[in-house]
Order: structure tokens, then sequence, then C-alpha cells
């Protein structure tokens, strides 16, 4: 008798953990529904270099994994949504949203200088 009740403790154990997981595939669904109704940004964030202290918050809030940091943060353009986490979370407001065009500019500009 012992083992048939190991055995329904079992089963109400895995009852739980699948309604549990049924939780979380529901959120997750919602998550990627509500991406998805979103108007995708024709902005992409761009770093000061004057302002960046390197601290990488930018980085850890950024969704896509499009922000590295060494000395200081580095966005890349193909990654980035253009969501803005990375200029909220910046401490020292060193990150803007442009127009890909104007950070083209800027990048250009930069390059001219060395």
């Amino acid at each position: 008798m012992i083992a048939g009740i190991d055995r329904e403790l079992e089963i109400q154990d895995l009852k739980a953990r699948a309604a549990t997981l049924e939780v979380r595939l529901r959120r997750l669904t919602d998550r990627i529904d509500r991406i998805r109704a979103e108007k995708p940004s024709d902005l992409k964030a761009c770093v000061d270099p004057d302002r960046c202290a390197g601290c990488g918050i930018c980085a850890q809030v950024c969704p896509t994994g499009a922000v590295a940091v060494s000395d200081i943060a580095e966005v890349d353009p193909f990654r980035c949504a253009g969501c803005g986490r990375c200029a909220a979370h910046c401490p020292r407001g060193a990150i803007h949203l442009r127009p890909p065009a104007s950070f083209t500019q800027a990048k250009a500009g930069v390059n001219n200088l060395n």
C-alpha cells in the first residue's frame, strides 16, 4: 500500500509542476504576442563616450544583447531594437536614441578624426 501512496503523491506533484509550467508558458506566450504587436522603432541607441562610465547597466537591461561594455558601452546597431531601456537605465545619461542615419554620420565623423 505504501507504493500506491508514493505513486499518488508523485502524480499530485507532477500535476502541480505541470500547472506551474502552464502558467509560465501562458505568460511567455502573452509576452510574445505583445512584442509582435509593438511597432518596431526607427531609432537606435548611441553612446556618448565622454559621459559613459562603463558601468554595464545598459548591457544588463538590453533585451537583444546589442550592448557590450569594455571600457565604455558600445552598441551594435544591427542588434539594437531601439527600445530605449539602455537609455532609461543609464545613470549618467550617456545613451540616447537617434535615427540610424545620424548614428552612421556620427560614426563616420569619429572615423574621420582618426
